[in-house]
C-alpha cells in the first residue's frame, strides 16, 4: 500500500566563491496514512490537500503559501502542535536563503 508524506525541504545553498550553508534537506512532517480518522474529517483534508493547497500538482515554492498551508493544517485540522509549527516557523527562517519548499510525495 502507498503512503503519501508530506516533506518541508530546502533546495541548499552556497555563495558565490563556492562556500556551503547548507547541501539541502528533506524532513517528513506528515505521513497522511497516519492521520486519525476517527478525530479528523479526513474527506475535507484531502480536498483541502487537493483545491486549496496545489500540492498534487508538484512542490509549493512560495515561503508564505507553505507556511499559511502549515499554519491551516494546524489550526483546521490539530496535525501539528504548537510547538511543532514554532520548530517549522524556525526551520522558515533558518532556511530562507536556501528556498524552502513543501512536497507532497507517494512513496
Amino acid at each position: 500500500m502507498s503512503r503519501v508524506n508530506l516533506y518541508l525541504c530546502c533546495n541548499g545553498h552556497a555563495d558565490s566563491l563556492g562556500f556551503t550553508y547548507c547541501n539541502s534537506t528533506r524532513n517528513l512532517i506528515l505521513d497522511l496514512s497516519s492521520v486519525d480518522t476517527e478525530n479528523i474529517d479526513t474527506k475535507k483534508l484531502i480536498d483541502f490537500i487537493k483545491n486549496a493547497t496545489g500540492l498534487f500538482d508538484g512542490p509549493v515554492i512560495s515561503n508564505n503559501k507553505s507556511f499559511n498551508i502549515i499554519n491551516l493544517l494546524h489550526r483546521d485540522f490539530g496535525l501539528f502542535s504548537k510547538e511543532y509549527v514554532l520548530k517549522m516557523q524556525k526551520y522558515f527562517i533558518m532556511h530562507k536563503d536556501c528556498g524552502v519548499y513543501l512536497e507532497l510525495i507517494v512513496e
